[in-house]
Formats: structure tokens, C-alpha cells, sequence
């Protein structure tokens, strides 16, 4: 009776845990979500201003913070809409020059997200990332937004094989950048609307090689 109640008791807990789900986020990633603040700050933006919400409270859940999604059962960030986090001008003359306000994005700040699924950074002017780094490392990545930076190096270029949405319009990526995203067998959306695709694209300078995009269903590759 003792070992049938025990094991009851047991049983009520793992189920308790599973329907209740995280209470709030995972400290480390509240530390890299305020770490990513100050790394804002430091580029001599007022963060405070731009992202009100993320503060260091030791009640603040950062799961309810503004641009947050987490998963509600792991408590694990899914979801980073980090567009425009500088609040610069989005006026489209301003958006082509991209001799001001040009930005070198610290992807490192990121690695504590091993669970992301959305990342959203346009509109920021990113012209490459810190030391060469590389947004390889978010394996479960599926949707990834870079659309109004200034990126041209397809070396930044990850390969994300969950990936199915990919948005590269209005940067100046050459279209060599094609052999790179041949490496994505999941993508199912691609805009590389107004790059510097110049000169159209061969079967030779995509690089497929016959690993056409034939999965993806919207494709824009305007100059």
C-alpha cells in the first residue's frame, strides 16, 4: 500500500511540473537579454529608452518583456523581434546610406538561446558581425529576418538546415550569397529583393548544381 502510495505521489508531481510549465524565464537567458541591453547602450543609444521593460528586477520575468516570446511550458526564449533596436530613421534614402550609422552586431550575445526559433534584426544597419561570427549555432532556427542591414560578406552566412523563412531584401549581398543558401534544404520563403544580384543568376553562380530551391514557395529575388 506504502509502495502504491509513493509511487502515486511521484506520478502527481511529474504531471503537476508538465501542466504548470516554467515559471518565468531561464536566468541565463534574462542575463543575455540584459546583456544584449547594455551592448545597445554602449553603441551610445539610450536602451532604457529603447527597451523599457528589460530590466534587472529580480521579479521582472523577462519572458514578458517587449520583442519576447518564450515557450510557456520550458520557459526557454523562442522568439527575439529585435527590429530596429536602435530606432533609426527608416526612411528609405536613409535606409540605402549606408555610410551612417552602420552597425557591427555582436552575435555572441545571442548563444544562450539554444532554443530560438524567430529572430527578427532588421532595420538595424548590421554591416557585418564582431570577430566574424556566425549565427550557425542556432541549430532549431527556423524563421530569420535581416532584411534593411548593410550585409554584403555571404561568409556570415550560416547554415541553418531548420530553416524555412529567410529574408535578405535590401542589403548588398552579391549573388554568389546563392551557394550558401543551397546549404538550406528546408527553406520554404527567400527574398533577396534589392542586393546586388547584378548580371541575373546562372545555374553555375547559385551553385545548386541540381539542390534547386524546388521545397521553396515564394521567392523574390528583385535587384
Amino acid at each position: 500500500m506504502g509502495r502504491q502510495f509513493l509511487k502515486f505521489l511521484v506520478l502527481s508531481v511529474i504531471l503537476l511540473v508538465r501542466f504548470q510549465g516554467q515559471e518565468g524565464c531561464l536566468e541565463e537567458e534574462k542575463k543575455a537579454l540584459l546583456e544584449l541591453k547594455a551592448f545597445v547602450k554602449s553603441d551610445g543609444y539610450d536602451a532604457d529608452l529603447l527597451l523599457p521593460s528589460w530590466v534587472g528586477d529580480t521579479h521582472s520575468n523577462c519572458c514578458n518583456w517587449d520583442r519576447v516570446t518564450c515557450n510557456s511550458s520550458t520557459g526557454h526564449v523562442i522568439e527575439l523581434s529585435l527590429s530596429n533596436t536602435r530606432q533609426i530613421d527608416t526612411d528609405i534614402e536613409s535606409m540605402f546610406d549606408y555610410s551612417e550609422n552602420e552597425w557591427y552586431f555582436n552575435i555572441s550575445l545571442l548563444q544562450p538561446f539554444k532554443e530560438l526559433r524567430s529572430l527578427n534584426l532588421s532595420y538595424n544597419k548590421i554591416s557585418d558581425w564582431i570577430q566574424n561570427q556566425e549565427l550557425s549555432v542556432f541549430e532549431n532556427l527556423e524563421e530569420l529576418d535581416l532584411s534593411f542591414n548593410g550585409l554584403s560578406d555571404p561568409k556570415s552566412f550560416p547554415e541553418l538546415r531548420k530553416l524555412k523563412y529567410l529574408d535578405l531584401s535590401i542589403n548588398v549581398f552579391s549573388k554568389h550569397v546563392m551557394r550558401l543558401l543551397a546549404r538550406l534544404p528546408s527553406l520554404k520563403y527567400l527574398d533577396l529583393t534589392d542586393n546586388s544580384l547584378r548580371g541575373g543568376l546562372t545555374r553555375q553562380d547559385n551553385g545548386f548544381h541540381g539542390q534547386s530551391l524546388e521545397g521553396a514557395k515564394s521567392l523574390h529575388f528583385g535587384m
